[in-house]
């Protein structure tokens, strides 16, 4: 199957379900790389020697507040852009 014929890669897997799991773990990896970002940017807020930001919960809040505003924003124009079927 898989150097004989179907054109898969190994494993008999399709080019397209190949793409959609690379493209997941590279979701994950930034998501990794955002999370670890907002820590030791709020590591360094916070630290008392650095930055000496007094308002802890304000800084959280505003983290939550973006946090939240950006997935709906992304959601919104990905479900915008595809076709939906019609109802008949």
């Amino acid at each position: 199957m898989g150097r004989d014929g179907g054109g898969g890669v190994a494993g008999g897997m399709s080019d397209s379900v190949l793409r959609k799991v690379l493209l997941s773990y590279f979701y994950v990896a930034v998501w990794i790389f955002l999370s670890f970002s907002v820590i030791v940017y709020n590591k360094y807020i916070l630290d008392p020697k650095m930055y000496n930001w007094p308002f802890p919960i304000s800084l959280t809040m505003v983290h939550m507040g973006f946090c939240s505003s950006s997935p709906s924003r992304s959601s919104a124009s990905s479900a915008s852009s595809t076709s939906r079927p019609r109802p008949p």
